[in-house]
């Protein structure tokens, strides 16, 4: 089913109509973005959280594993280490093939579904028909022309060779709901374009032409024009680069109007908090002025001069760095008596400072909490911070309606308004089709020429 013509609004219809019997279903899809919005959808269904289960692929692998790691032949931390998903695939295959574990799925659930089934690779395909062995009345959705997870050398499932072959084929005329009330025509485009996208033909953005779209050469200007431009209250837009290092940078630009969405790892935060668990304490200033400088703009003036003197374990508060006072002071006290419980009062001193504008919210809020936690000394910032983020895998993000980021973390999302920053930095048609169908109402697009190319 192609994007915004009614998927996930199907799976909440199905999950709705077992409710109605009492049935529970189990939902498996891939991103937790996705998770999150599904979970959105069967609250506005009204289905009894009793008689359904939500979760990623990979996260249903690890806690098939955690609970039960003497079948599947490899223990695991508490929280998931995502890194290592295909090790928690190959683990649940054993567990969901044990005879007994097929009796837990049967007993469990009534009906299965997969959502999202074109980032499937080879091994979770066969881990879903291992528990479809166990829940038969099974239904699985998705959309080949998003499929983008293809990197560090996955391959992906086969629509024709290998889907179609286990689950029959069910056609169906297609509608673009996403976009009734708020844009019909840049919804029927983007099923209009489809087919040459599929054939990896490049879409001539100089020609489209109606209400709502707008294509314009690189321009930073422009860029962040359109970025600040006034919207109604509540309305979200999404500014779109390609990689982490193009969102930051984007955010950075945008002075913290916009927030950078970390990837569900925490990869960033954890790097730093993995250098702060293993630092001696004299150490800590500088880490935390460095990663200060990554999550806010305006901090410029902490440079060279001032983390290498808080590298030599020298005080900062002399030197004249204009509007950084409350930012020097921060540090110095660090630098004084340097725990973790000083870091996390510094980090909330930075973060009040009206001179800088905090960009990396997330991450920085975040950070910051497990330092906090981790200063009982009952755990580590690294594992508090895993704790952390294998809730929020559970819970699902708090909405920001101002967000940079990229089309792998946004696949599923929808948002008023969409920006893409460069258009030429998205090399194939599938991460193409899923950056321009994240707009319900308005599509800016900036890119080196009218013709993207694609390399991939």
């Amino acid at each position: 089913m192609p994007a915004g013509t009614g998927k996930t609004h199907l799976v909440a219809a199905l999950a709705a109509l077992a409710d109605e019997t009492d049935d529970r279903v189990l939902i498996l899809t891939h991103t937790h973005a996705g998770v999150g919005a599904i979970r959105t959808r069967l609250k506005a269904f009204g289905v009894a959280s009793r008689n359904v289960h939500v979760d990623t692929i990979t996260g249903w692998a690890f806690d098939l594993v955690r609970s039960y790691p003497g079948i599947a032949g490899i223990v695991v931390p508490e929280n998931p280490d995502w890194s290592s998903s295909s090790e928690y695939v190959a683990g649940a295959m054993k567990v969901v093939n044990a005879q007994a574990l097929t009796d837990v799925h049967a007993a469990s659930f009534e009906y299965f579904i997969v959502d999202e089934y074109q980032d499937c690779d080879l091994d979770q395909h066969e881990f879903v028909l291992a528990i479809v062995a166990a829940i038969p009345k099974t239904c699985v959705l998705g959309d080949r022309l998003q499929g983008i997870f293809d990197f560090s050398g996955q391959v992906l499932v086969d629509w024709d060779a290998q889907v179609f072959e286990s689950f029959p084929r069910y056609p169906q005329a297609h509608t673009p709901r996403r976009w009734a009330g708020h844009n019909k025509a840049l919804g029927q485009w983007l099923l209009d374009i489809r087919p040459a996208l599929l054939a990896n033909e490049p879409i001539n953005l100089a020609a489209v032409d109606f209400p709502g779209f707008s294509w314009n050469l690189l321009d930073p200007r422009k860029l962040a024009s359109s970025a600040f431009a006034k919207h109604p209250d509540g309305e979200s837009v999404l500014v779109l680069g390609q990689w982490a290092a193009d969102a930051n940078q984007l955010a950075s630009k945008l002075n913290g109007v916009y927030e950078v969405m970390e990837d569900i790892q925490g990869n960033f935060m954890v790097s730093f908090l993995t250098r702060l668990d293993a630092a001696e304490p004299a150490n800590y200033a500088a880490l935390l002025a460095r990663f200060a400088k990554q999550c806010f703009s305006g901090l410029g003036g902490l440079d060279r001069a001032i983390t290498d003197k808080l590298s030599r374990g020298a005080t900062i508060g002399h030197l004249s760095r204009p509007g950084l006072a409350s930012v020097q002071g921060a540090l110095d006290a660090v630098m004084e008596a340097p725990t973790y419980e000083s870091v996390t009062r510094a980090m909330r001193t930075i973060g009040a400072v009206r001179a800088i504008r905090l960009f990396k919210r997330e991450a920085w809020n975040e950070v910051r909490k497990a330092i906090d936690t981790a200063s009982s000394g009952d755990v580590t910032a690294v594992g508090a911070l895993s704790n952390i983020r294998d809730a929020l895998r559970r819970t699902g993000r708090h909405p920001s309606h101002r967000v940079v980021s990229r089309t792998l973390l946004v696949k599923g999302l929808e948002y008023d308004h969409v920006i893409i920053a460069n258009a030429g930095l998205l090399t194939s048609s599938r991460n193409l089709y899923v950056a321009l169908s994240r707009a319900r109402k308005t599509l800016t697009v900036f890119s080196p020429d009218s013709l993207p190319r694609y390399t991939s």
